[in-house]
């Protein structure tokens, strides 16, 4: 072989494990790319969840105070009317 060849032949391989590692850092990119994506869909359900529940602890605030309204208050606003 000449020293051409063999320059020649280096480069190749060289050249060969370049693309190779592209490949590689293209695919952790990507990889990347989909936990950032799982965790943003994640923080979205849980802030769904988050605010479900507290939709329903103020649902069931209300219905206590409705509830202490009918029982209680307007009975005793009704004793003090008569």
């Amino acid at each position: 072989m000449t020293e051409d060849e063999i320059t020649r032949h280096k480069y190749l391989i060289l050249r060969n494990n370049l693309v190779n590692i592209d490949n590689e850092l293209k695919n952790l990119l990507d990889a990347h790319d989909n936990i950032v994506s799982m965790l943003g869909v994640n923080f979205i359900i849980n802030n769904e969840m988050i605010e479900h529940e507290a939709f329903e602890r103020i649902k069931s605030n209300i219905l206590n105070v409705d509830t202490e309204i009918t029982m209680n208050l307007i009975p005793a606003i009704n004793d003090k009317i008569s």
